[in-house]
């Protein structure tokens, strides 16, 4: 049987493509990347496909960055992808330091911060933001039609990260654009690959 339904803000059914206001998002490990009017357009999607989709495994939110192409004297920074809901309810990905790759690469960047390694400084470099690469979609119908998982990418100011999230697979180009802020072109929608983080 398909996962149970997460009831959420305004979204368009992956099944029949009608648009609602309480659509509901599958709650599997597909971490509400199809949402639903109603529990015959899940099943018959289930049937469809999803059923597969949904039980696939979960991809690994750390990458590494490497920032040889600029002027730093770092050479590569340690993150972890984090996949949070904005405050129109919609998805979008903060990137954090990691030490997945042991505390001895995060060393430049402690003293880059602090001046000096210690355990407090390391421990706090953690809990530190890199940045966040999605902005919100301003215009009401292109939020509404994005589907739950997808984000505007920042590829003007944040290139080389989402390059870096693109090709570790946390990230998925859609082929779809929408504009974001003030700036007068569009940016790529992508599909985000790791399960939502309750803030």
């Amino acid at each position: 049987f398909p996962p149970s339904l997460l009831i959420m803000v305004a979204g368009v059914c992956s099944q029949c493509g009608a648009s609602k206001e309480n659509i509901r998002h599958c709650k599997g490990a597909c971490d509400g990347s199809v949402a639903y009017c109603n529990t015959k357009c899940q099943l018959a999607h289930w049937k469809a496909g999803h059923k597969s989709e949904c039980g696939k495994q979960q991809v690994d939110p750390n990458f590494v960055l490497s920032l040889k192409h600029t002027n730093s004297s770092i050479p590569t920074v340690p993150l972890q992808a984090k996949h949070q809901l904005d405050g129109f309810g919609k998805s979008g990905i903060s990137l954090w330091y990691s030490d997945h790759m042991g505390e001895e690469a995060l060393h430049p960047h402690v003293m880059m911060y602090y001046g000096e390694v210690n355990d407090e400084n390391r421990k706090d470099i953690i809990e530190r933001p890199w940045a966040a690469v999605t902005n919100p979609v301003h215009d009401e119908k292109e939020r509404r039609d994005l589907v739950h998982g997808e984000a505007a990418f920042n590829t003007e100011k944040y290139k080389s990260e989402i390059e870096a999230l693109l090709k570790a697979g946390i990230i998925t180009d859609t082929g779809k654009k929408t504009q974001i802020g003030y700036y007068n072109h569009k940016f790529p929608i992508c599909r985000i690959n790791i399960p939502v983080i309750e803030s």
